[in-house]
């Protein structure tokens, strides 16, 4: 029985190819497309809609979820991303915005997602829902591509299933929905288009004839799975019936080929017919049964299609296509420049040549192998004619990685026990844990019911016997890998082997950077890093449900079956993005499948902690140190929540628990490689507690030159440093601290800012300016720096930079419209412009959003009054001197109003006497009084009253004529009751000479008016000169000083509310250790 399989095809023969008309040559017309190729490319249309539709259904609900997790480090708190950061720091930082040469980097090299990064933050900033969108429609664009990419392989409906359930697969959440995940989509794009050109490279090498050797065994295996039927082919001598099959191939470049390979017996008959080659293969019976058997279920219209070899099995016709080749490799480069696992394409791409290209099986690797080890084999055709473009594939590589190792410094990212408590593990309790992980992570591509968002620390416990039951997952995880690759190698035929091989290159080679079995990595188990290895799993599920149908005779059982597990996968990424909403929700999630890992509870309380519930935190971080008592971040963790009790004893004996927990030096090896650099802030923590105490500076100048000792490079003891140092009047010793900071770290803009501070301790204003402009240089929304600049610029008196000093005022408004200091700041320089309606508009802002703003609501009220409005500014001074009973000022101010515009006299006494109260020596209280007094017309409670303000102001001219007027009052009275019976008392008197003595009390009040000699500027001086310290910064900045002294009582331990520095986001990295850096 002879079989016949066609397709036409054009083959590079002079006879058929071109005819010799009149000397002149002329080319077959183009043949019309078949039926069936249309319908083939209207449902791979069909079918990819459907998957991009489904891709972005399942992950609509993930556009409402926030910043969480890791994307807190990449996304908000990393410089790189704005736009005042010069584009090349993404080319020389790592993920996280660390040089790539610091011995802290994560060395996680990444800058072409970081630039996705920074256009997302061009196009809105930090709103999270444009970022949620990105990875959304990147995730369907992958999925598109991988449908596309399975269609290589598998017929569209086995391609379509694929990528279904691909679309849908549970465990990507964390890479979808997760912002940082987009290192794993953006990879998968350039991955996917690295091999399709690679494929398109090769596509004139797929519809060629193919020559290849043979096995030349005595027996062979052929089983076909699903195909029906299985086929054997025995070493008969000839004797045994044989039956012959024609088999064509045709020129479609996305045909995958399907013939299996003849046993050493069979006769090859080779014709020549009409531009078509075609092959009789002879064989046994049961090989013809096999290709019978596979021919009539192969399942798509690709089954018409097999392998053509030549009479003499060399290969001719189709060269390589260099320029996809080229572009393959770029590709490919891009894809290790989005995520480290990108660069295993290259080894994708070399499989894709052998099994695909070249169609090696098996014995044709083995025959090699045999003629390699004996010295007398020759190098095999399909060696030969793959070499060129298997060399462009090493080389490309060795020059990815070599690049990679230079950008890194030749330096591995330093990790932790506490990220991976299997890489500080002895032999071989090291190899048995991360042997058993490979089924950790299989049984979440088949099971994926417990997902959890962190597997470091106590996850996954560490295997530490031969005896323990889970190395019995590991051998079952290995042996149906090696069960699969032996079958696709030797038993498989060529169109399964060719799925199955491909499918397992792609979940296993993709898989390999992150295994942790030949370099450690900074996680146990990563969800997001199964992203690409899925793609093998879906494709290899999906042949398999093919193969399925064709061996089950109900087959709308396997189609409900099939359906209710993309049902059952899609509710469950459904809902697992909701888990993703905010960190509190996705940390509580994971305690509900992993209550063995303490990062997990220090994470949900430091959600808690963000709302000001800090004793529900505190419950939380103890069951953290309780899960694993040697966990540094979670005692640091414990003092921090004591001090925000205002436990201070208790937050001590808290840190000083974590600072035992430190690894003590050895002889001769590097500390600071041995230590997790956020572990060091318990040396901050803790000197921020003691700096509390004025008594024990010296104590916490100490611990931060011991945190320095540790790590020379530790540049946030430097910064925390200056701040005690300032403290203790050292300045000079400050700003030689700040200096050494800049040489560790010269892009920081807080070390410039806390610079221009010192330098206005010392006095030198123009310094001090010039080094709040660096800082604003390196971070042009350095809030600190932006209003602190603008005061100086207005402090200084220079009217030509009073537009600079709105301009970055207006800014903090867009930045911070919140922030009372700022309208006050621009109320200030709008009456230094004579602009007071403006100077009343910002006032009155301030005072909306700070109701006790002591300087705003005085020089409110001042402004009122001096523009001619007392009655609207006595409402004022009375809330001033309500939240402010001591303001002298605004005391003065009020009594005026109450004299002159209110007329009440009692009023006015107690504003004066209230002044006395707090400072009885005020000479201008006491001589307001005495107006008091003499508006009564008691004159000699006056005269007495004035008599005292002599004595206390002796040199005030206007004290004593006033007094000299009082006296020759009484003296005229005297006078006046000898001479009279009915005289009229001092009382009812016509007050001629009132205005001569109102006249120098007026001035005395109006010195008190003027706004720069008030004394209540303190919001405009400096704002208390604030330093950002990494430990705290002040949260409530108003009315503290009226100097340009440091506002020091605010520098405190974990105090922040408006810093980045080491306020709620500081503790998270601390509790978790290092949480930014836990990538591979």
């Amino acid at each position: 029985m002879t079989m016949q399989v066609s397709s036409r095809f054009s083959h590079n023969n002079n006879n058929n190819n071109h005819h010799h008309h009149n000397g002149h040559h002329s080319r077959q017309p183009t043949p019309p497309p078949h039926p069936d190729d249309q319908e083939r490319n209207l449902c791979s249309w069909v079918y990819c809609t459907l998957v991009l539709m489904v891709a972005c259904l399942v992950y609509w609900n993930a556009l409402g979820c926030g910043f969480v997790f890791d994307d807190i480090s990449a996304i908000k708190e990393n410089r790189d991303l704005r736009p005042h950061t010069p584009i090349s720091n993404l080319f020389l930082h790592d993920f996280w915005g660390t040089p790539m040469q610091k011995e802290q980097s994560h060395k996680s090299y990444r800058p072409l997602c970081v630039l996705t990064f920074r256009l997302n933050y061009l196009a809105h900033a930090l709103q999270p829902m444009g970022y949620h969108l990105v990875n959304m429609l990147l995730h369907a664009v992958v999925c598109g591509l991988y449908y596309r990419m399975c269609s290589l392989f598998l017929p569209e409906l086995s391609s379509f299933i694929a990528a279904l359930l691909f679309a849908v697969h549970p465990v990507h959440t964390e890479a979808v929905t997760g912002v940082v995940g987009r290192a794993e989509t953006l990879s998968s794009i350039f991955f996917i288009g690295s091999l399709l050109a690679y494929s398109a490279a090769t596509r004139k090498l797929l519809t060629r004839p193919h020559g290849g050797s043979l096995h030349s065994g005595s027996s062979s295996c052929a089983s076909c799975a699903g195909g029906g039927g299985s086929c054997s082919a025995s070493s008969s001598n000839g004797s045994s019936p044989q039956q012959g099959m024609n088999v064509y191939m045709g020129n479609n470049s996305s045909s995958y080929v399907t013939s299996s390979v003849p046993s050493s017996n069979s006769v090859r008959q080779y014709n020549h017919r009409n531009g078509v080659t075609s092959y009789n293969v002879l064989s046994s019976s049961g090989l013809g049964s096999c290709l019978n058997s596979y021919v009539q279920h192969s399942g798509g219209p690709r089954a018409r299609y097999g392998v053509a070899r030549s009479p003499s099995g060399s290969r001719s016709g189709g060269r390589t296509r260099w320029r996809w080749l080229g572009l393959s490799v770029v590709l490919a480069s891009c894809a290790m420049l989005c995520k480290e696992q990108g660069i295993t394409v290259m080894a994708v791409c070399a499989l894709y040549e052998l099994v695909i290209v070249q169609k090696v099986r098996g014995w044709d690797l083995i025959q090699f192998g045999e003629g390699l080890l004996s010295g007398k084999g020759s190098v095999p055709p399909w060696l030969a004619d793959c070499a060129p473009r298997m060399f462009a594939l090493v080389a490309t590589t060795l020059g990815l990685m070599l690049a990679r190792v230079h950008i890194m410094g030749a330096q591995l990212p330093v990790f932790t026990r506490f990220d991976n408590p299997a890489s500080v593990a002895e032999t071989p309790i090291r190899q048995l844990t991360y042997n058993y992980l490979v089924s950790v992570n299989a049984w979440l591509l088949l099971m994926p019911a417990t997902l959890c968002c962190d597997w470091t620390m106590g996850t996954v416990p560490l295997v530490t016997s031969f005896l323990d039951p889970r190395n019995l997952a590991t051998l079952a995880t290995y042996a149906v890998l090696a069960k699969l690759a032996h079958h696709a190698l030797f038993c498989a035929p060529r169109h399964h082997a060719q799925a199955l091989l491909m499918g397992l290159g792609f979940l296993v080679l993709p898989f390999l950077p992150a295994s942790n079995l030949f370099f450690p990595v900074g996680f146990v188990v990563a969800e997001r890093v199964l992203y690409m290895p899925s793609m093998g799993f879906c494709l290899i599920i999906a042949h398999g449900f093919s193969n399925l149908l064709h061996r089950v005779s109900h087959k709308r059982s396997a189609w409900l079956g099939l359906l209710f597990l993309l049902s059952v996968h899609a509710v469950k990424t459904h809902l697992r993005n909701a888990d993703w909403k905010d960190e509190y929700t996705v940390f509580t999630a994971g305690l509900k499948v992993n209550q063995r890992n303490a990062k997990l509870f220090n994470n949900v309380g430091h959600a808690l902690e963000s709302e000001g519930r800090f004793g529900e935190a505190l419950a939380y971080f103890q069951a953290a140190v309780t899960v694993q008592e040697d966990d540094i971040g979670a005692h640091i963790n414990v003092g921090r929540t004591f001090n925000n009790l205002k436990r201070y004893i208790d937050a001590e004996d808290a840190y000083l628990k974590a600072k035992s927990l430190l690894p003590k030096a050895k002889p001769g090896e590097s500390y600071q490689a041995r230590i997790a650099p956020n572990h060091l802030n318990v040396f901050l923590n803790l000197a921020n507690l003691i700096a509390r105490n004025s008594t024990r500076l010296e104590e916490a100048d100490s611990l931060y030159r011991q945190a320095i000792s540790m790590r020379a490079d530790y540049t946030q003891a430097y910064i925390n440093r200056g701040d005690i140092l300032i403290k203790m009047n050292r300045t000079k010793e400050a700003q030689e601290v700040y200096e050494r900071a800049l040489f560790y770290d010269s892009t920081n803009p807080d070390i410039y800012y806390n610079l221009g501070v010192v330098l206005l301790e010392r006095g030198r204003a123009q310094q001090a300016l010039a080094y709040l402009d660096k800082a604003l240089e390196m971070d042009p929304d350095h809030q600190q720096a932006l209003l602190n600049s603008a005061v100086l610029i207005q402090e200084s008196g220079n009217a030509a930079l009073r537009p600079v000093a709105v301009s970055r005022l207006l800014r903090l408004v867009q930045k911070d419209p919140q922030n009372e200091r700022v309208y006050f700041n621009l109320g200030m320089i709008a009456m230094d412009d004579n602009d007071h309606k403006s100077a009343e508009n910002w006032f009155r802002k301030a005072v909306e959003l700070k109701e006790d703003f002591r300087s705003a609501l005085f020089n409110l009220a001042l402004l009122l009054t001096d523009d001619g409005r007392p009655l609207e500014a006595a409402p004022f001074l009375n809330q001033l001197v309500k939240h402010h009973p001591d303001h002298v000022k605004g005391l003065i101010l009020l009594g005026d109003i109450y004299i002159n515009n209110i007329k009440d006299l009692d009023a006015a006494e107690k504003c004066y006497e209230r002044i006395l109260a707090v400072d009885p020596g005020n000479v201008q209280g006491l001589h307001n009084l005495c107006v008091v007094y003499v508006e009564r017309g008691e004159l000699l409670a006056a005269e007495s009253c004035l008599a005292r303000a002599h004595v206390i102001a002796p040199t005030e001219d206007y004290i004593l004529r006033h007094l000299n007027i009082v006296r020759s009052r009484l003296a005229k009275y005297n006078g006046e009751q000898q001479l009279t019976e009915s005289s009229v008392p001092p009382e009812a008197e016509d007050k001629d000479n009132l205005p001569e003595f109102h006249e120098p009390r007026q001035a005395s009040l109006l010195s008190a008016r003027q706004k720069k000699s008030v004394g209540d500027n303190s919001n405009n001086s400096f704002k208390n000169n604030e330093r950002r310290t990494k430990d705290a910064a002040s949260a409530n900045y108003a009315d503290q000083s009226s100097s340009k002294n440091v506002n020091h009582n605010k520098l405190k331990s974990d105090q922040s509310e408006n810093s980045k520095q080491l306020g709620q986001r500081e503790s998270r990295a601390l509790s978790s250790e290092e949480e930014k850096k836990k990538q591979a």
